[in-house]
């Protein structure tokens, strides 16, 4: 199969400014791509040197899993290395180029040999298993059905978990938040109830004598320490004298009068 059978419209075009993308076809996360080395053939140099002359090319290998017939094999474009950042980093650094993913091992804990299998026809991760076309499964053949509708649930089932412990961090949150209100509502009231006795009695302080209806405590010391308080109580001396005198004479006219 040619490869331009088997392009199909892009699914995404990831931009790199400057007027250019990187057209994605399918769900580049799955494919099995592999950067390498290849001694190519140099005419040129063959001809100065009058023998065959190889220099190294660095090449990229894609496919998707247990799907060999789509398989594209050539000399690696600068633009493979922006759409396939991860895999030309591993090459760069000269490790194992897997896809990303969970791997296919922890679905066959037990069955170490059909994880192998799996392995075998470019089936390395869970994700791969999962999404497997009908071509794949009849290609891996024995195992492979099980294989992905065991991948599938096991996908379901981490999808949950992380649903639910992203709706308990959440429920968390909230409770913290709700918390804090509450908090700060009572501070609120506290302060609002202090200003409004403030307003009540503005010359009440926590120094005072308790408050009484009509009790002016500020009045009562400038009262007190003012000095026409003492000219005040020089008046009701006298007055007081004057009745007293008054009560005398009256005392004494009875007297006379027997």
């Amino acid at each position: 199969m040619s490869e331009l059978s088997q392009l199909r419209g892009p699914t995404n075009i990831d931009w790199h400014g400057q007027g250019y993308g990187i057209a994605s076809y399918g769900n580049d996360n799955l494919k099995n791509v592999i950067f390498y080395v290849r001694p190519t053939h140099n005419p040129v140099k063959s001809q100065e040197q009058g023998r065959p002359w190889f220099v190294p090319v660095d090449h990229i290998k894609m496919f998707d899993p247990a799907e060999p017939n789509t398989v594209i094999d050539r000399p690696m474009r600068i633009e493979d290395t922006h759409r396939f950042r991860r895999q030309y980093e591993l090459f760069l650094q000269k490790k194992e180029q897997v896809p990303e993913g969970t791997p296919i091992d922890q679905l066959f804990p037990n069955n170490p040999a059909m994880a192998e299998n799996m392995k075998s026809w470019g089936v390395h991760t869970i994700e791969q298993a999962a999404s497997m076309s009908l071509n794949a499964i009849q290609n891996v053949n024995m195992g492979a059905q099980e294989a992905q509708n065991r991948a599938k649930a096991y996908l379901d089932q981490s999808m949950k978990g992380q649903n639910f412990h992203k709706l308990m961090k959440e429920n968390e949150d909230l409770k913290e938040k709700l918390k804090l209100l509450t908090q700060n509502h009572h501070s609120m009231q506290a302060q609002f109830n202090a200003l409004m006795t403030k307003l009540d009695n503005p010359n009440r302080s926590s120094t005072s004598p308790s408050w009484q209806p009509g009790y002016d405590a500020q009045a009562e010391r400038l009262n007190a320490n003012h000095p026409s308080a003492e000219v005040v109580e020089k008046r009701k001396r006298a007055k007081k004298q004057q009745e007293q005198q008054t009560e005398e004479f009256k005392i004494e006219d009875q007297e006379t009068q027997y």
